[in-house]
């Protein structure tokens, strides 16, 4: 997909950072593309680096080496100063909603902070903005006066989501936007963000680590491991026929049917401390590695018509 058609489009991308002296390389030549409209869904267990990955995009790490496209534009080494008309247009939905609002102001406040810091908007506009986002992400006019820390976890989610919205964004990163809620709350979550996508025509990069939810959620599916993007396909693809032996692991591990009775029992990709490999980031957990996997990393290869997957079982 050429850069100049995909809303996002990232080409080789590496950071790092560095942890008690030595380095981290948090996301590994990691190249994708989501386009206007679509849900890319980023799964992958804890230190993965699907959250590296989102804030990259976003432009609020520092980037080591690669390219990063909006709208057809190389945003990878514009000065912030430069980034402030591109800001409005790409938004973050963090994963913990109180930690992310300053408890001091009220919800008003809180859900115009984008305006302020990149339009030119007059009070009253940024009042009818204000009131109209409150509605369409279903909280009633009176939160606007109210506090973070008197709103239920779902209402902070919705604040945050009205945040995101209200400078009329086109692409928003959403992180983990309900690992922290009931199960209940979450399904009416995920419906809200489908709603507003359809409305709106959003495109989305929406991290989890709860495979149903991707699922549910994504028209297609990468799937990070130590860094790396190790498989990329449609939702179908990934789901019905995942290609990677770690995709697999997951898939097999997760009863698919059903959904909302399931949403927070199949949070299960395992915790594991990351082990630098000259080889395939997973061949010390692989049942199937073979002598290359160890010494070689594979190369991301065109499977079959759009599925993507890097493994010496393809080459």
């Amino acid at each position: 997909m050429s850069h100049v058609t995909s809303m996002v489009n990232v080409q080789n991308l590496k950071v790092s950072y560095k942890i008690k002296g030595s380095i981290k390389v948090a996301v590994d030549n990691v190249s994708l593309n989501i386009d206007k409209g679509e849900t890319l869904s980023i799964i992958g267990e804890s230190g993965s680096g699907k959250t590296t990955l989102g804030m990259a995009l976003l432009k609020l790490v520092k980037i080591d080496s690669g390219k990063i496209y909006f709208k057809g534009k190389d945003i990878t080494l514009l000065k912030e100063k430069d980034m402030k008309d591109i800001r409005r247009l790409m938004q973050l939905v963090p994963q913990d909603p109180y930690s992310s609002m300053n408890p001091r102001l009220k919800i008003k406040d809180i859900i115009v902070e984008p305006l302020l810091a990149y339009t030119k908007s007059d009070t009253l506009e940024i009042k009818e903005k204000m009131e109209r986002v409150i509605e369409q992400v279903g909280l009633d006019s009176s939160v606007a006066e109210r506090y973070p820390h008197e709103l239920s976890g779902g209402q902070r989610q919705r604040v945050l989501i009205a945040r995101a919205l209200i400078g009329d964004p086109e692409f928003i990163v959403l992180d983990e936007p309900t690992s922290n809620l009931d199960v209940s709350i979450q399904a009416q979550i995920l419906n809200l963000l489908l709603d507003l996508q359809e409305k709106r025509n959003l495109s989305y990069l929406f991290i989890t680590h709860n495979i149903l939810v991707a699922k549910y959620m994504a028209d297609r599916i990468g799937v990070m491991y130590n860094g790396k993007l190790i498989e990329l396909g449609t939702t179908k693809n990934i789901i019905n026929n995942p290609l990677h032996p770690y995709t697999k692991e997951l898939i097999e591990s997760v009863p698919l049917a059903g959904f909302k009775s399931r949403l927070k029992a199949y949070n299960v990709l395992d915790v594991q401390e990351p082990i630098v490999l000259k080889g395939c980031v997973y061949a010390n957990r692989c049942k199937l590695a073979k002598e290359i996997c160890k010494i070689k990393q594979p190369d991301m290869i065109n499977y079959n018509n759009g599925h993507k997957v890097a493994c010496h079982l393809y080459t």
